[in-house]
């Protein structure tokens, strides 16, 4: 004898219990899905994270580096300015109390190099290029040489006689020229160095030396040296 399959309740016939359990089922499933969902796009975000961290670092390294020694060449060119300053101050100094002989134009050099190493610049060491060190200048002194004993009026010191040309402000340095006053008196420092960028040899690449120039002149003028402007530097005054 077969007996017929038992009927099922239909939902409406389910008891209230019943359908809040469907329910909470299907609900629990729903965030289930939602909260895998969010793992997975979270996950994916974390990864283009960090391909965009590796990608742009070395952008912000080299960024970095570059700053970096901008700012060291700014300040190693700072720090020779006042060096030259001082050995032009200390040298026309020298010179013009001192009077215009052979003795007096060595002492005035002495002068200028003495003020000069008494400074120093960050960066002029190859071998430690974070380390300061003195600022030496060549005497550029060839008795005879010139009417000032220039060995070179591209020297590093170069003694001369610092005339206005047209008046005014208007300086013009004569390394030729003996000074004819006591205002005449003037002496031209200039200096080129190599700065060590603090990033040589990292990672095996060699970054630098970077070139810098800088020069001053200075003239005896009413009893005190002071720094002038030259408009017109030569070898070759009339």
């Amino acid at each position: 004898m077969t007996f017929p399959p038992p009927l099922r309740p239909t939902s409406s016939e389910l008891p209230c219990t019943s359908v809040k359990a469907t329910k909470r089922v299907r609900l629990m499933r729903s965030c289930r899905s939602t909260l895998n969902t969010d793992q997975q796009t979270a996950r994916v975000r974390r990864g283009i994270s960090t391909l965009w961290v590796l990608l742009t670092a070395p952008a912000i390294f080299i960024f970095f580096a570059v700053a970096v020694d901008v700012a060291r060449l700014w300040h190693a060119r700072s720090e020779l300015k006042a060096a030259l300053d001082a050995a032009a101050l200390s040298g026309v100094k020298s010179w013009a109390e001192g009077g215009n002989s052979i003795a007096n134009r060595a002492a005035a050099r002495d002068a200028a190099l003495v003020a000069a190493d008494a400074n120093q610049v960050v960066g002029i060491d190859g071998n430690n290029p974070s380390f300061a060190v003195d600022v030496p200048l060549d005497r550029n002194e060839t008795v005879g040489g010139d009417s000032n004993d220039n060995t070179s009026p591209d020297g590093e010191v170069v003694l001369g006689a610092v005339t206005t040309n047209g008046g005014g402000a208007n300086y013009r340095f004569c390394s030729n020229l003996m000074p004819a006053s006591t205002e005449e008196y003037g002496i031209l420092a200039q200096k080129t160095i190599d700065v060590y960028s603090i990033w040589t040899g990292l990672f095996g690449v060699t970054v630098g030396p970077y070139s810098v120039r800088c020069s001053t002149a200075a003239r005896y003028e009413v009893c005190n040296p002071r720094l002038v402007h030259l408009n017109e530097v030569s070898s070759a005054c009339p």
